[in-house]
């Protein structure tokens, strides 16, 4: 992606360019799908820019705003806002709705942004043990 990646702030992709880093993306993809006009989505839109400024590493943050894209929404079976799913290569691994951020998945992801992706599987990842 282009100019965004330097930015602190979360992108938004549109349908196409959400479909073709899912398509590529090698690492672990967290897409926010959210409303302008929803608070819960700004709030929980703002505590995920603050994630993303401290760089991105093994997972990538982008938003998805599902008024301006709602082919995308459709696709990805969005039904409320706001919805976090995580994909990898393309596969959608889990996903959950509400404006706060579970503790879990914070931790998650601050174990993972701003971390350095190592090549190939390793113990505990992943892949790891596959052929």
């Amino acid at each position: 992606m282009g100019p965004e990646a330097a930015s602190a702030g979360l992108p938004d992709l549109t349908a196409a360019e959400l479909e073709a880093l899912l398509g590529e993306e090698e690492r672990l993809v967290l897409v926010s799908f959210w409303s302008p006009r929803c608070e819960p989505c700004r709030e929980l839109r703002r505590e995920l820019e603050g994630l993303r400024a401290r760089g991105e590493g093994v997972c990538r943050l982008v938003a998805v705003d599902v008024e301006r894209e709602p082919e995308a929404a459709l696709r990805h079976g969005v039904r409320e806002v706001p919805l976090l799913v995580f994909f990898k290569r393309g596969i959608e691994l889990h996903r959950f709705r509400g404006g706060a951020l579970p503790a879990s998945t914070r931790r998650l992801l601050e174990g993972t942004v701003g971390a350095t992706s190592r090549s190939g599987p390793g113990p505990g990842r992943p892949g790891a043990g596959r052929p």
